[in-house]
């Protein structure tokens, strides 16, 4: 199969590179938007981070069953708004610091009606809070410490209420005496950003028989944190900020070149780089620092349209005649084709020399390398995703009184059965035409008891397996049949029968609440056998279990 990825891949790119050219006019290409899974990617690849920020955007329009055709991919106003904030976190991300603990003092004051400044803190003589605004440079862990004591009246001691956002009130018995403070300490979250923290005296109480008053003496609160902020290397931030004199605009300019450079995937102009400068110049104008002008022009980078589209601009908009791709061009149509994402280094130098497009043989030694990386699993994740629908496992809640044995961890097992299998056949020359009737799969403990095989010894990575005694055919596996009836059931059949296989045994499907039962023509608990001539009387030997029976088992014929 990796041999028809090449091959296809050069004859698809041939035709933009002047191969193929018939004198007719080609027509334009459609800038292609980034979709959710190739922005992802991309970030990732761009500037080290763990953060998906396509996550949170609207799906991608599909055509044809795919995700990543240009002519459907939409820009919206909300997209846009998504696009700008998700630039500002990833920059935020990459250019963070590990963050030192902190320590903000305060000393409580409440109005008259229920305190008096007394012996250098504050006496609550009744009920009342004293409110602390707290700067959080990030969300964590935050200590609070109150030094305290009681004037004590009663049978219970003074109750402290402390009170942060999002989290119930700590309160806590102060059971010090004035003789003696005492310090009293709780640890809570707090987000990013200023949170209001409130000391109270809840529990004001006086015994004219006594003559004794509960009362509440505080000296001060100290917040302390965060205690269990990340710590960070700085490697990303270093390898963005490729100098240390960020006010020198020699400085702003090279760092601004070299990303928007990878960023775009093409070398900026020196127009679009001034552009980016004024914003620097920009920022510091309103009296913000040279970093503070960089971030925002690197967040400029990530909203320009030459990072969220793939563009091809011709030099003659108004011709007609073709032109080849740039390197810059065919290197982002490989990346995109093998990874889902931008390229790397390598592809990005073959691009600049000229390799790329000068060298036949260089095109297909950069596939063969982009199709050993990691980084090739997009192929299998997105294209073949949904391709064969495995994208779609788990859109369909089973009926769970019928399949009780249907869980995540068997869903996670049909799905990477499918991608594994997928994998074969690219990255080990398995034959094409056994792509339906291959006699073999992947499956671990949990899916080989699903499908009734003996047990591979594999909790949970998955084992390749012989299904020799089996029926031949392969397809659908578990983790397809969801989307799918049994016309599409049928359907593979036949496909499988037409490359010369044995009449395919349906596997154990993954359950889905529309097929629960047999078909007409079937006694109840069986399906219509797909061998069977439309219309045709059903008899029972050309009838299989049905997945909503629960027991259906890979079985040989």
């Amino acid at each position: 199969m990796r041999a028809i990825v090449i091959a296809g891949l050069w004859a698809s790119l041939a035709i933009g590179c002047g191969g193929g050219d018939d004198g007719g006019d080609p027509g334009r290409v459609t800038l292609h938007r980034l979709n959710n899974a190739e922005y992802n990617n991309t970030v990732r690849d761009l500037l080290g981070t763990k953060l998906t920020p396509a996550t949170d955007f609207p799906a991608d329009d599909r055509g044809y069953g795919f995700d990543n055709v240009a002519d459907v991919l939409r820009l919206s106003p909300l997209s846009l708004e998504l696009y700008e904030g998700a630039a500002e976190a990833l920059i935020a991300d990459t250019l963070a610091v590990t963050t030192s603990t902190t320590t903000q003092m305060f000393e409580p004051m409440t109005d008259a009606a229920s305190g008096v400044a007394q012996a250098g803190g504050w006496l609550f003589f009744s009920n009342g809070s004293s409110g602390h605004t707290v700067q959080a440079p990030i969300a964590g862990m935050y200590k609070i410490a109150i030094r305290a004591y009681e004037q004590h009246a009663g049978t219970v001691p003074a109750q402290m209420s402390i009170e942060v956002p999002n989290q119930a009130p700590v309160i806590i018995n102060v059971t010090a005496l004035a003789a003696s403070p005492a310090i009293y300490e709780t640890t809570v979250p707090l987000p990013a950003g200023n949170s209001l923290v409130t000391v109270s005296f809840i529990n004001d109480f006086n015994d004219p028989v006594a003559m004794t008053d509960r009362n509440l003496w505080v000296d001060y609160v100290h917040v302390t944190g965060p205690l269990d902020g990340p710590q960070i290397d700085g490697t990303r931030r270093k390898r963005l900020l490729l100098c240390d004199a960020l006010d020198d605009a020699g400085c702003q300019r090279s760092i601004l070149e070299a990303f928007a450079k990878r960023a775009w995937r093409r070398p900026p102009t020196d127009e679009e780089i001034g552009k980016l400068l004024s914003l620097v110049e920009l920022a510091r104008a309103q009296g913000d620092t040279a970093e503070a002008g960089l971030r925002l022009a690197l967040q400029g980078v990530l909203v320009s349209p030459h990072f969220i589209f793939r563009v091809e601009v011709d030099p003659n908009p108004g011709s007609l005649t073709p032109r080849p791709l740039t390197g810059w061009e065919l290197a982002t149509r490989l990346s995109y084709f093998l990874w889902s994402s931008m390229p790397d280094a390598e592809l990005f130098d073959a691009a600049e020399s000229g390799r790329l497009t000068d060298d036949p043989a260089e095109l297909g030694r950069q596939a063969q390398r982009m199709l050993d990386d990691p980084k090739a699993i997009a192929l299998t994740d997105n294209f073949a995703g949904q391709w064969l629908f495995t994208r779609a496992l788990g859109d369909q809640d089973p009926d769970y009184q019928l399949f009780p044995e249907y869980d995540d961890e068997l869903e996670a097992a049909m799905r990477a059965e499918t991608r594994r299998y997928f994998q074969a056949f690219l990255s080990e020359d398995v034959p094409m035409d056994q792509f339906l009737v291959a006699d073999f799969t992947y499956v671990n403990d949990r899916l080989a008891e699903f499908y009734g095989l003996p047990p591979v010894g594999s909790p949970t990575d998955l084992v390749r397996v012989s299904l020799a005694d089996f029926a031949a055919a392969r397809l659908p596996h578990a983790g397809q049949l969801p989307p799918r009836d049994l016309a599409a059931e049928a359907h593979l059949a036949g496909a499988a029968r037409q490359v010369g296989a044995r009449q395919p045994a349906v596997h154990a499907a993954a359950p889905t609440a529309a097929r629960r039962g047999g078909p007409a023509g079937c006694d109840d608990g069986h399906r219509l056998d797909p061998r069977a001539p439309r219309g045709a009387p059903q008899q029972p030997d050309l009838c299989e279990l049905s997945p909503h029976d629960g027991s259906d088992r890979l079985r040989p014929r």
